[in-house]
């Protein structure tokens, strides 16, 4: 072959090809290598070494190295199209370039490869979009079947976007990753290389790793199937995945990837479609996995539809987990022991079949959620997050999840766990029991944030605690919904504690429109407000159905129910502690509060403005007891009976509560007795309005009013004060004052009974019976007590009666009537008058008193007028009653404080009802041996001592003051 024409060809493929260079010197080097009797052959052919090396680096084809590779420039090895097998044919080939790598002695055991480095890494470059078909396999006891030879070194492939497949004929994997005591330290880089369709029985359908290191950028692997990892197996490895997919791979255990104690870090990725029995696309145990920026979706698995996790410690952070699916646990991640850690994550529409944890289901370990989002994920419990015996520290939002109507927990189910959700949000998510949430066990504090719109088929549309603890503390509950129970929250068990937390606009079709509490729930709720929820049932703020609950400064306002608008106790113990009850409203009883049983214990709680549209505004009372202690009942209303309270059975106890402005349709302005019993101490019943009984009414039960105030009460009907149709009503040290009505300005008794002991009745007015009216059913017992001032347009100033009424120690003075009985009018019935002092009355017939019918009983040590008129009409005076001569300034004094409660008529110095009456009579009942006051009887007023020291009227006077007067010698 002649020189000369070679040198202008070689001079523009130079110029052509920079490349050239390079492979000209490796052609040589291996036809120097040649044995001597090739080289001999190649001179009979009239070929030099430096022609046939140049023709060598300039010819395509079989070398391959006419095919553009994607690398700006190529070092190593370059494999030839399609080359896989080792044969003698000056052509490189993936497992002679894989050889030559591996080599740690001469670095070429295949001269059709240009040779490896012994002492350090080798990079193998594959052709542009080439395609390699692994068609048989190299049997390893350890490792089972790969294709392609160990990887036993650091060993870079540049794929250029080229595929290695499996022949159908055999089941293999591509490359098997070692490293130990004899292969040193295996390290395999994949670059822009596709492995597709590889099969193993056991381990890594196209990648295993044994104590070595795997690193993937930019690959593709698809279709591949193994038992222990449909792509890649790696015990004890090290992996380093980016901008890789991997899809479409199935196995028992990991679908794309199996990991074994192994460090493992995912970036920018797409795992999907892949299926597995354990984690449909990864299933790690042991070890640590990072994944960041990258996607599992569309996988499939029994457990973990995404992942499956086995005391792997796992970070996730900007990466997006869904539409994966597993028939049991994790449609998303399926997580036992170990920590896991997701952080700018969102986990979406992921199902988990029939069982629990549609996003999540973890199981002892410890879990932190930063900043992620559970959405749209499916499950029968736990749709988007179930927690069984773990730790977790979540920040996040739980929206749109779906749990099944027989299960617990739309947003979280946790089960015996240690939770703190903290800002968080929980939103649309739906379930069985709990729409937001499900609580067995353990402890769930929830620190701020938001549970919204969740909806429970049955009970708790945001939370459902059934035991264990829950905290909520500056939380919001808003516009959930649930069908039985507990719209906002229902507390089934254990303790719940809610700290200025607002449970708002939140609906039950049953009871419990914001909150609900049953069976052995413990419930501490203070400050914070339970506001414009909904019941259809009982209980639009509150319903307890058995328990105990606190409240503390808490407001109960602007909620609605069938019955009991505000709250609803039917069994346990509620206590509260000051806080508000407002603006409630019940289409039936108890606007602000219904008790049907158990105990509602108050201090200092004020029901203002509650509205029943039937009986009990502020309050209703059926059986159980309510106690309060402070407080006031203002402003509510009842369409029936009780604007402010209403008491059918139980018992109502009430200290120094304040009964105000609170309106009935029917009865009882500011409270109804319909049976039951009722104790008041202290307190007042102030402006109260009804069409009977505009303070309180009575008709069944015992009411008792100790030191009560009932001023400026009205009724368009009878009974300004107070209003008797049955039952019992017994008022001692109580003062009625300034009430109004047509009939019975201060107190109407029309049937039952009623008692006033060491009271006051002054300033009332009416039609008849401007202090007190007793119709013909009706029973009236008056001792120690005083009508004063009371005044009637027609009859009866102080007292009208056609029924039985008793007059015992009574002081009748100041009343006026515009035409009969000043003091006292008697319609028929029976009147009895003991020890009492009629004078300073007025009417134009019968000033002190008048018989119209009925029966009068007199000669009873009583004193009738003044001036020796006894100013009494269809009546006489008895033998030992007494009229005096004196003028009224004589007999009596005017109205005064003379201690006691109330204000009094004392007896004036030297007045005839001093001493007036047997001391007998007086210490025996129903006088009990005091006055009005609660002073000591028969008290000597005279200087005299005898058998009679005992006043006529309701105040004793003191003992006779005695003036010596002694002279005084001046010396």
């Amino acid at each position: 072959m002649q020189r000369a024409p070679l040198v202008p060809l070689l001079a523009a493929r130079l110029a052509h090809d920079p490349r050239l260079a390079a492979r000209l010197a490796w052609s040589y080097d291996r036809l120097r290598a040649l044995p001597r009797r090739r080289r001999r052959l190649m001179r009979r052919l009239r070929l030099s070494l430096a022609a046939a090396a140049l023709l060598l680096a300039l010819a395509p084809g079989p070398t391959g190295l006419a095919t553009s590779v994607r690398a700006s420039t190529v070092t190593g090895m370059v494999v030839a199209d399609g080359a896989v097998e080792a044969l003698d044919n000056y052509v490189c080939s993936l497992i002679e370039a894989i050889d030559n790598a591996n080599d740690t002695i001469t670095g070429q055991p295949h001269d059709d490869c240009a040779p490896g480095d012994p002492l350090g890494a080798d990079t193998i470059t594959l052709p542009d979009d080439g395609a390699f078909v692994v068609a048989y396999y190299v049997a390893d006891i350890t490792h089972g079947y790969s294709g392609l030879p160990l990887i036993t070194s650091t060993i870079t492939i540049d794929g250029n976007g080229s595929t290695i497949s499996r022949d159908s004929d055999d089941d293999l994997r591509f490359f098997t990753v070692v490293g130990d005591d004899v292969y040193q330290s295996g390290h395999l880089t994949l670059n822009d290389v596709t492995l597709s369709d590889g099969r193993q029985d056991y381990y890594g359908g196209a990648v295993a790793v044994y104590d070595a290191a795997l690193t993937l950028n930019g690959c593709t692997l698809s279709g591949n199937g193994a038992t222990y990892g449909g792509a890649i197996y790696a015990d004890n490895g090290t992996l380093t995945l980016t901008a890789t997919t991997l899809s479409d791979n199935f196995a028992d255990y990991g679908g794309a990837l199996a990991l074994f104690d192994s460090e493992t870090v995912i970036d920018d990725s797409t795992i999907d479609d892949n299926a597995a029995d354990l984690g449909g696309a990864i299933y790690a145990s042991s070890g640590a996995l990072t994944l960041t920026a990258t996607t599992l979706s569309g996988n499939t698995a029994d457990n973990g539809g995404g992942l499956s996790l086995r005391a792997a410690d796992t970070i996730i952070t900007e990466s997006t987990i869904a539409d994966n699916v597993a028939d049991d646990l994790g449609g998303g991640i399926d997580a036992i022991n170990g920590t896991l850690i997701l952080t700018a994550t969102t986990v979406s529409g992921n199902e988990a079949g029939d069982d629990r944890g549609g996003g999540i289901y973890a199981s002892t370990l410890v879990l932190t959620l930063d900043g992620a989002t559970l959405s749209a994920n499916k499950a029968t419990t736990g749709a988007g997050l179930a927690l069984e015996h773990a730790t977790a520290t979540i920040t996040a939002t739980i929206s749109d999840n779906e749990g099944g109507t027989a299960g617990h927990g739309g947003g979280f189910f946790l089960l015996d766990s240690l939770v703190t959700l903290t800002e968080s949000t929980l939103s649309g998510n739906t379930g069985g029991d709990g729409g937001g949430g499900f609580v067995s066990g353990g402890q769930l504090s929830v620190m701020g944030g938001t549970l919204a719109e969740n909806e429970a088929t049955r009970a708790g549309g945001g939370l459902y605690l059934s035991s264990g603890m829950a905290t909520l503390d500056g939380a919001t509950l808003d516009k959930n919904k649930a069908g039985s129970a507990g719209g906002g929250l229902y507390a089934h068990g254990g303790e719940l504690t809610l700290s200025e937390t607002t449970v708002s606009n939140n609906t039950s079709i049953g009871d419990g429109g914001g909150l609900a509490v049953g069976a052995a729930a413990l419930t501490t709720i203070s400050g914070g407000g339970i506001e414009f929820n909904t019941a259809g049932n009982v209980g639009g703020g509150l319903f307890h159905k058995d328990g105990t609950t606190t409240l503390t400064a808490a407001r109960l306002s602007d909620n609605e129910a069938a019955t009991g608008g505000g709250l609803a106790l039917m069994a346990g113990l509620i206590t509260g502690t000051g806080g508000v009850i407002t603006g409630n409203q019940a289409g039936g009883d108890g606007g602000g509060a219904y008790v049907g049983g158990g105990a509602l214990e108050l201090d200092g709680t004020l029901f203002q403005a509650n509205e029943a549209g039937g009986d009990g505004g502020g309050l209703a009372l059926l059986a159980g007891l309510i106690s309060g202690s402070g407080g006031a009942l203002t402003g509510n209303h009842a369409i029936g009976d009780g604007g402010g309270a209403y008491v059918k059975g139980g018992a109502l106890e009430l200290d120094g509560t304040q009964l105000r402005g609170n309106q009935a349709g029917d009865a009882g302005g500011g409270l109804y007795s319909d049976g039951g019993q009722t104790t008041i101490s202290g307190g007042s019943f102030n402006g109260n309005e009804a069409q009977a009984g505009g303070g309180l009414a009575v008709a069944e039960g015992a009411v008792n009013l100790a030191g009560v105030v009932l001023e400026r009460n009205t009724t368009p009907g009878e009974g300004g004060a107070a209003w008797v149709d049955g039952g019992q009503l017994t008022i001692r040290d109580g003062w009625l004052w300034k009430n109004t009505a047509v009939g019975g300005g201060g107190l109407f008794i029309v049937g039952g009974q009623a008692t006033l002991d060491r009271s006051l009745l002054s300033e009332n007015t009416a039609g008849d019976g401007g202090g007190a009216r007793v119709g013909q059913a009706g029973a009236l017992l008056v001792v120690n007590s005083t009508l004063s001032g009371n005044s009637a347009a027609v009859d009866g100033g102080g007292l009208f009666t056609a029924g039985t009424t008793s007059l015992i120690n009574a002081t009748l003075s100041g009343n006026t009537a515009g035409v009969r009985g000043g003091g006292a009018l008697a319609y028929g019935g029976t009147l009895t008058l003991q020890r009492s002092l009629l004078a300073g009355n007025s009417a134009p017939d019968g000033r002190e008193a008048r018989r119209m019918g009925g029966a009068v009983t007199v000669a009873a040590h009583n004193l009738f007028g003044f001036g020796g008129d006894a100013g009494l009409s269809g009546l006489s005076a008895g033998a030992s009653d007494v009229t005096p001569v004196l003028a009224l300034g004589g007999v009596l004094r005017p109205l005064a404080h003379n201690g006691g409660p109330t204000l009094s008529h004392a007896p004036a110095v030297g007045s005839p009802a001093i001493d007036g009456a047997p001391s007998a009579d007086c210490a025996a009942a129903p006088v009990n041996g005091v006055d009005q006051r609660g002073l000591p009887r028969n008290v000597d007023g005279d200087g005299q001592a005898s058998a009679a020291e005992c006043d006529i009227g309701a105040v004793e006077a003191g003992p006779a003051e005695h003036f010596v007067y002694l002279a005084v010698v001046v010396p």
